[in-house]
């Protein structure tokens, strides 16, 4: 039974983490703009949003944060102004074929900037928040302490991994010297889907 839900959990959380969403735009976007080590600074932000997601939901306030009105709908707009607010940065974010040289270093962000960017874009969503509340939900009918700690450990890593794969997926160069070719259209489409993702988050059913 344990060994099956050790599975269980971990492929319904791959799956959330595949499916397109800010955090997955997000990580595009500095794939192809910058180089990898800010890229990954930027997955290290958006792992530590949900290991605050599943360190809460493991000590029980998840169930109660989402049982909160206000604080549910003051999330959702911080989060979808937040998510604007990146959208305007990636549509008028300058071409950056000039990363492919030796000069990349230098127009790259910082480090903690590029964290930043991926905790508050994952931190900040209230469907991230809701979804990592509802695998915690799967977990809780083990009765197990050590399920907890597996919890934490396992959102934390998994969305890493996935999101570090994503990174050298789009960082490859022949692919990126292709992307980069069209990353101003890019640009754009990843900025509507931001867009797209936050008026869901005001006006959408959850």
């Amino acid at each position: 039974m344990i060994g099956t839900g050790f599975w269980t959990i971990i492929l319904v959380h791959l799956l959330g983490c595949m499916s397109p969403g800010p955090d997955f735009i997000l990580v595009v976007k500095q794939s192809l703009s910058f180089n990898q080590r800010t890229a990954i600074f930027t997955v290290l932000g958006v792992s530590s949003g949900i290991l605050m997601h599943s360190s809460y939901c493991a000590l029980g306030l998840g169930l109660i944060l989402a049982n909160i009105p206000w604080f549910f709908q003051v999330l959702k707009i911080v989060g979808a102004v937040y998510l604007v607010y990146l959208a305007i940065k990636i549509a008028c974010a300058k071409n950056s074929l000039p990363t492919l040289t030796a000069n990349a270093q230098t127009i790259s962000p910082c480090a903690w900037q590029s964290f930043k960017q991926g905790f508050f874009c994952n931190a900040l969503n209230p469907k991230a928040m809701l979804f990592i509340l509802g695998l915690f939900i799967m977990v809780t009918k083990f009765h197990n302490s050590w399920w907890s700690l597996f919890f934490v450990i396992e959102t934390t890593a998994v969305t890493f991994l996935w999101f570090a794969l994503v990174v050298y997926g789009f960082s490859h160069p022949s692919l990126k010297i292709k992307l980069l070719a069209l990353q101003s259209k890019i640009n754009k489409c990843l900025a509507l889907f931001l867009v797209v993702f936050a008026m869901q988050l005001l006006f959408g059913n959850h």
